[in-house]
């Protein structure tokens, strides 16, 4: 039997949209609940599962649940719903509502210590970050296009998918006192005020910042340079993406989470301000420090996948291999993951793509069930296409495989 520990991952719960059922059993958000004035409308997408560890189904077990609890299901993708684009010229205008926190003579941590803090609420797989010259530390995943780029001079990072780049500051760029090391195979930046760790993970990077008192700033800032014809992009439930006009990601950045030392989730969210990611963070909410929050910057969800057969009643399987950022982002981050996983399945007469068929909607309901409830947990994904279209709920209740 599989057990999850589901306090590995962050938990991305959906809270302020209800749902109703088609006529084809596809759950759909309810848009009329959403608040308009302070949220962008959601593209097309799936939306996370509230998970909780007495309704984890168990994929290796072909029993179906009884009294399966579900609060939060995925709709089926709604091409209509548009994104409002972000105009670069935007000014910030709002200012920091208090001053950062500044450490104390003993109480200061080491680098090793901050790589303790996080590793202990926020475990995720590193790659390593490397020197290549005074300035330059770098970390390069060939077979999936990615390279991340940290300039020390700069306080930077770029995160290049195939050529095109996206360069990210650092949230505490502007102080005078930083100093940037890598430790353990990631880049520590710190300084009086305010702390950041870069790591490089499979598929994107991640920038962690740690907050160490109740008299830090209540908002952090991570600048954008976006490569021509791209714009940063929000969704209703507080995902952000880099995309162009076209819909073509670039980039997902999955919707933030943030907990204090004791593992209390502290409530968070992006705005966008012109060409940067501002993440608000209650900080008041907090029972211990330091806190620790992160933007996750991925280029690619998806590592592989490819047609195998296993034999039985449904023999054929498209084998779904995620990156560390496709697991990590869950299936209900939205409908850019599963179209590039689309993209990424060889052609085969076993399942031609074409949208809106039954097979098309059983291959999608699977994926999100697997992405949703077994991340990174179990691996790879295996998707039949014979497997009935019987709607998310459905599919999530016969263990993602109706």
């Amino acid at each position: 039997m599989l057990i999850f520990a589901i306090t590995i991952f962050p938990s991305y719960v959906l809270t302020n949209i209800s749902y109703a059922e088609d006529s084809n059993n596809n759950i759909i958000p309810e848009k009329e609940t959403v608040d308009q004035e302070t949220i962008k409308d959601q593209p097309s997408g799936s939306v996370p599962i509230k998970t909780e560890e007495n309704n984890t189904p168990n994929l290796e077990n072909s029993e179906t649940p009884k009294d399966q609890s579900l609060n939060n299901l995925s709709p089926q993708p709604d091409e209509k719903k548009t994104e409002k684009e972000i105009a670069p010229e935007s000014t910030l205008e709002q200012t920091p509502v208090d001053s950062p926190a500044v450490k104390e003579g003993d109480d200061t941590v080491t680098k090793e210590e901050i790589l303790e803090i996080i590793e202990d609420q926020s475990p995720i797989p590193v790659k390593n970050i490397v020197q290549e010259d005074s300035n330059t530390f770098v970390s390069e995943q060939k077979s999936l296009g990615i390279e991340v780029e940290i300039d020390t001079e700069e306080n930077s990072v770029m995160l290049g998918e195939k050529g095109v780049e996206v360069t990210i500051g650092m949230p505490n760029a502007d102080e005078e006192d930083v100093e940037m090391e890598v430790v353990d195979g990631q880049m520590v930046s710190t300084s009086d005020e305010l702390d950041v760790v870069v790591q490089a993970i499979e598929g994107g990077v991640r920038q962690v910042i740690t907050i160490d008192s109740q008299d830090a700033a209540t908002y952090y800032d991570f600048p954008v340079e976006l490569p021509s014809g791209y714009y940063l992009a929000q969704d209703n439930v507080g995902n952000v993406t880099i995309r162009n006009k076209n819909g073509k990601i670039l980039t997902y950045v999955p919707r933030p989470w943030a907990k204090d030392a004791d593992g209390n989730d502290i409530p968070t969210h992006y705005t966008i301000e012109g060409t940067t990611l501002r993440q608000h963070i209650d900080i008041g909410k907090a029972t211990t420090f330091p806190i620790i929050a992160d933007p996750i910057w991925c280029g690619q969800a998806i590592k592989s996948v490819k047609w195998i057969n296993r034999g039985g009643t449904h023999p054929w399987s498209a084998s779904v291999v995620p990156t560390t950022c496709g697991a990590w982002l869950g299936g209900g981050f939205q409908w850019g993951a599963w179209q590039e996983l689309v993209d990424k399945t060889p052609k085969s007469s076993r399942w031609d793509k074409k949208y809106g068929t039954s097979k098309y909607w059983s291959m999608y309901n699977q994926y999100f069930c697997h992405a949703d409830w077994a991340g990174g947990f179990k691996t790879p994904w295996n998707l039949e296409p014979t497997r009935p279209n019987v709607g998310y709920a459905k599919t999530v209740a016969a263990m993602c495989n109706p």
